[in-house]
């Protein structure tokens, strides 16, 4: 059981990309929730089209939730993790296109196969990757790093809410300064799904945004 969850700011083209390729390349069969979650932009032309564009296509997710306050990108995930309800969270923001066919049902085997693994992230360009070691885990291969990322993936929500719990809900999620060494003090496993596939590429540049940022 998953829940699949897409964090926006109203960059309509960027999202449009973003859900057009992941109904092209990512297949899911277990029981799963499609959420929506829109970030609140000050800018009120932006803000009206992002509105325009979840109305003509909010049949795409099964939830749709719009902020009435700007979070801005390392807030989204707890957001997203607010919206989650089953085991497993697959999370991904509003400026990818994927480049390889992703099976979450994979994914999930081998969270299911090692309980202690928090995450199991999707690469991408210039993955940023700690002590990588790949084992393989039922006939898949897997990178394990010390490395928690907020990248595209999935997580086991059990432990995203102990880390949060940890550093606190209202903590900006960045990797290297918060996360990582959170993580590491929990005892947190941190996996790359793959042998240094890349599955995504951001295209956010492409359209004049700044990666990293919601601008």
């Amino acid at each position: 059981m998953i829940d699949i969850v897409f964090s926006s700011c109203a960059r309509v083209g960027l999202l449009d990309k973003t859900v057009k390729s992941f109904n092209e390349k990512v297949s899911c069969n277990v029981l799963s929730k499609k959420t929506l979650v829109e970030d609140w932009v000050e800018d009120k032309t932006r803000r009206e089209e992002g509105l325009e564009w979840i109305k003509a296509n909010g049949e795409n997710f099964h939830n749709i939730v719009i902020l009435d306050e700007t979070v801005g990108p390392y807030l989204q995930f707890q957001e997203a993790a607010k919206q989650t309800t089953y085991d497993y969270l697959f999370k991904m923001d509003d400026d990818a296109e994927f480049v390889l066919p992703v099976e979450i049902d994979k994914m999930v085997e081998i969270m299911d196969e090692i309980p202690e693994l928090s995450q199991l992230i999707l690469r991408r360009p210039n993955h940023r990757e700690i002590n990588p070691v790949v084992v393989a885990v039922s006939g898949q291969f897997l990178t394990m790093t010390d490395f928690f990322s907020i990248s595209y993936g999935l997580h086991r929500m059990r432990h995203v809410r102990k880390l949060f719990d940890d550093i606190g809900w209202k903590t900006e999620a960045h990797e290297t300064s918060v996360l990582t060494p959170a993580a590491k003090r929990l005892g947190l496993k941190c996996g790359i799904y793959g042998d240094g596939e890349v599955h995504y590429r951001h295209v956010g540049g492409e359209l004049g945004f700044n990666k990293g940022a919601w601008k």
